[in-house]
């Protein structure tokens, strides 16, 4: 007899395919099963950014704790549009 599989469950919503994409490749590099759902306007009107551009990202139930621990450390590690970046100077 085969079980139903766990309810897919949202773990993040970006807004801009790019960011979404990459967070899918996160989450499929480490072994997860992913689905997207970008808006259907987004896609149509080619939507970067706002509410038209809006990408559900789902997982199954049991892996959405690990879901939202590797995209907490990706938002981490990324820096933050309003950080001005470090100058640096050459070695000498």
């Amino acid at each position: 007899m085969n079980s139903i599989p766990d309810p897919m469950e949202v773990v993040h919503t970006a807004y801009g395919l790019p960011k979404a994409e990459l967070i899918r490749s996160l989450l499929e590099a480490a072994g997860l099963k992913v689905l997207m759902t970008p808006s259907g306007a987004g896609i149509a009107y080619g939507f970067t950014v706002g509410l038209l551009a809006r990408t559900d990202i789902y997982v199954p139930g049991e892996s959405t704790a690990q879901a939202r621990a590797l995209i907490a450390a990706l938002d981490e590690s990324s820096p933050s549009a309003t950080e001005a970046p470090t100058p640096t100077t050459p070695a000498d």
